[in-house]
């Protein structure tokens, strides 16, 4: 059964998809992407593994035109260790965080642009950045 927060749902999935895509690609991180609730992109830093940034969307607060978006800095390990321990939902691993990024604090209203939301992780995590060497 579908419900009416579907069609958002799947296009927030398909902007993360989007900059996932780009990630791999540039072998910058390994990515990740669930739906519950919410949706959720996990990115491990190949050059760090044991950092992974954690972008979540959430569909009952987007709409067709604007995502509504968070993102922090997690710690790998600590975020398995908490999953395999307490059998949290993904994107619950909260004492796994190390950052919570100040332009998605208050979570940030924006446009499904894939340049809008790498600007705004790349602030954070240059790491992330589409630079060509």
């Amino acid at each position: 059964m579908t419900d009416k927060l579907t069609p958002i749902r799947e296009k927030i999935t398909q902007l993360f998809e989007k900059i996932g895509e780009k990630y791999e690609k540039r072998n910058l991180a390994v990515v990740n992407i669930y739906q519950n609730n919410h949706v959720h992109i996990f990115c491990r830093l190949t050059k760090n593994l044991d950092k992974v940034i954690h972008i979540q969307g959430y569909p009952g607060n987007s709409n067709r035109k604007e995502i509504k978006v968070w993102a922090r800095s997690m710690d790998y390990n600590k975020m398995m260790l908490i999953r395999k321990a307490e059998g949290v939902s993904v994107g619950s691993e909260h004492e796994a965080t190390t950052e919570i990024f100040s332009n998605f604090e208050n979570n940030a209203i924006i446009p499904y642009k894939t340049k809008v939301l790498e600007e705004m992780i790349k602030k954070n995590v240059p790491e992330l950045s589409f630079k060509k060497y």
